[in-house]
């Protein structure tokens, strides 16, 4: 292993590159709820050449392929790249949906209405919303105009 500190970074503040980047230079990488994950030597060394051959992620590996991964895994662990700034805590905004208004958005109006007055409203009253319906009834519509999409 190499002497770098292994301090856990949470899974959830990592992209694909950057938990490549930790697990191949032998860091710690903290999953939900407490537990830790780190790669030992030969681990890391097959992972970086899979990080090295991305086309070989998906479908069937040829024969040659399995003999570079045996070898990579017999070969020294890469090194580990600098270590990165620790992040940097931010605080958590909590947004609650209080109403959605829309005038024929994707659909939406005012189901049996006639005239201009066909807004559909939606308050909602209550923190969790459940949203239950047949294809085609909107659910998708509704989300879309939270979403402003």
């Amino acid at each position: 292993m190499n002497d770098l500190p292994r301090t856990a970074v949470a899974l959830h503040l990592l992209t694909i590159e950057t938990l490549l980047d930790d697990l191949i230079g032998g860091r710690t990488v903290a999953l939900e709820n407490g537990p830790t994950l780190a790669l030992d030597d030969g681990p890391r060394s097959a992972l970086d050449w899979y990080r090295r051959n991305r086309d070989k992620w998906s479908g069937n590996l040829r024969g040659d392929d399995a003999d570079a991964i045996v070898d990579a895994v017999g070969a020294a662990p890469p090194p580990a790249r600098s270590e990165r700034p620790p992040a940097v805590a931010r605080p958590t905004r909590v947004l609650r949906l209080a109403r959605v208004r829309a005038h024929r958005f994707a659909g939406l109006h005012s189901y049996g209405c006639t005239g201009e007055d066909t807004h559909f409203v939606f308050d909602a009253g209550k923190p969790v919303t459940l949203l239950e319906g047949v294809n085609g009834s909107g659910k998708t519509s509704l989300a879309n105009a939270v979403c402003g999409v």
